[in-house]
């Protein structure tokens, strides 16, 4: 058995089709190929002869998949070739996506409450994949979603006070880097508030109010106070009061 053997292939793609509208589709599609093609990999069988792969394809597709291959105007030839058939499918999909549509899921992404600054970039990313925007476009259109759609005001600021022209990359990692520096100071926080820190703020605090207290009694109350087992004699007494003190020990003489 080979090592890949055991590996799955994806979810057959085909069974939620209805339920996408065309351009999700269309990005899903190319989504699950990406997913399709590292199972071919992993498992090896993308060196087994053409027919086999195509007869794979179409299996992990389903009844569904099957459907629309025979709907395809493919010659005998081209049916029996893996990249024809992917080419079919793919361009079956691809028309369908509106570019207009897709810009504005774009240019609408904003940053979610509660979610990670890498998973905003990774939706970003895949929206943007499928607005046509030339490759000079893709970086700048990529900066400025970021910087308009992050949830956090303060880094917002230092991106806009950016001492040179902001880049994607640039962007990207001064968001990565004070999201981070968040994550470490809330870490930081979270440690210093355990039981631990409440006993000894609690400890303090009653040293304080003790001192605080005794600063308030009159001068002969605080002269009253007891001493209990006390070094000289042994017993109790006013403090300043032993009447062991500066005597000669009967004991040690």
């Amino acid at each position: 058995m080979s090592e890949g053997a055991s590996l799955r292939p994806p979810a057959n793609f085909l069974a939620s089709f209805s339920a996408q509208n065309p351009s999700e589709a269309s990005r899903n599609w190319a989504a699950w190929l990406e997913q399709y093609d590292f199972y071919m990999s992993a498992t090896e069988k993308n060196a087994k002869d053409e027919s086999i792969q195509v007869a794979t394809f179409l299996t992990v597709l389903g009844s569904e998949g099957q459907k629309l291959f025979r709907t395809f105007d493919l010659s005998e030839t081209n049916r029996k070739k893996i990249e024809s058939v992917k080419d079919a499918f793919t361009n079956y999909f691809a028309p369908k996506v509106k570019e207009e549509f897709e810009r504005y899921k774009f240019y609408s992404r904003v940053q979610q409450p509660g979610e990670s600054f890498d998973k905003f970039l990774s939706a970003l990313k895949s929206l943007v994949s499928t607005c046509n925007f030339h490759e000079s476009e893709r970086d700048k259109a990529l900066r400025d979603r970021i910087v308009f759609g992050i949830i956090s005001e303060s880094v917002r600021g230092e991106l806009f006070n950016a001492p040179k022209t902001l880049t994607l990359s640039k962007c990207i990692e001064v968001c990565q880097c004070l999201e981070a520096t968040k994550q470490y100071l809330n870490d930081f926080k979270t440690s210093n508030s355990g039981p631990a820190a409440s006993v000894h703020a609690q400890n303090t605090q009653d040293k304080h109010n003790l001192a605080r207290q005794n600063a308030k009694l009159p001068h002969d109350m605080q002269q009253k106070k007891t001493v209990t087992n006390c070094r000289y004699c042994g017993g109790s007494h006013i403090v300043r009061q032993c009447p062991a003190y500066d005597k000669l020990c009967k004991n040690c003489h």
